[in-house]
């Protein structure tokens, strides 16, 4: 596996001009956005999609029936943005799914639908931290599978450990905190999380 992160402060303005030149529909996407920061994380996604492909065109991404990105011939890959930080994983063993949020206590929702009692509990002993633990942990579960954050009733599922199954396959999961922001990897080997 490997981990590609990027700082969208360290993003310089002739960077952004070349991007939005070779990558135009993902320009006009991200152009739409209101805030500045949601642009530089859009525009800054292909970047590292360049670091970990090299050279490619915006037609070689795909999209399964549920939205998953990927690549024909390319490693498996799963990428996510929040705060200051766009993050990619790429690996050639197993499909994978990534997720990093920044750590505010303003964004914290415990909704019951979505957290079983025991997580509940969990995030109630750290609440800030926690919070954001769990949450990461479902949405790369959902990037994994593919099925994404249409299919709520995946939220459902209880994540406290880092091993366990979902569909009949097992799957691991790594969380790591750095700089005020928590990222979460899942995959179907244990080789990529190590």
């Amino acid at each position: 596996m490997k981990l590609f992160t990027l700082n969208i402060k360290d993003l310089e303005f002739s960077e952004l001009e070349r991007l939005a030149k070779k990558y135009p529909k993902r320009f006009f996407k991200a152009k739409s956005y209101l805030n500045p920061d949601d642009y530089y994380r859009s525009m800054g996604v292909y970047l590292l999609l360049e670091k970990a492909f090299g050279d490619f065109k915006e037609n070689d991404i795909k999209l399964t029936p549920t939205g998953k990105p990927f690549m024909e011939g390319k490693d498996f890959f799963s990428y996510s943005h929040s705060g200051d930080y766009v993050v990619l994983c790429t690996s050639n063993i197993s499909e994978v799914g990534i997720d990093i949020e920044k750590i505010e206590s303003k964004r914290i929702r415990i909704d019951e639908k979505l957290f079983s009692k025991k997580e509940i509990e969990f995030i109630n002993k750290n609440p800030i931290v926690n919070f954001f633990m769990i949450w990461t942990k479902k949405e790369s579960l959902l990037k994994l599978t593919g099925e994404g954050l249409k299919t709520l009733t995946l939220l459902n599922i209880e994540l406290l450990n880092d091993t366990f199954t979902y569909n009949n396959k097992s799957v691991f999961q790594t969380t790591e905190l750095f700089d005020d922001h928590i990222v979460t990897i899942s995959s179907y080997s244990d080789e990529v999380i190590k």
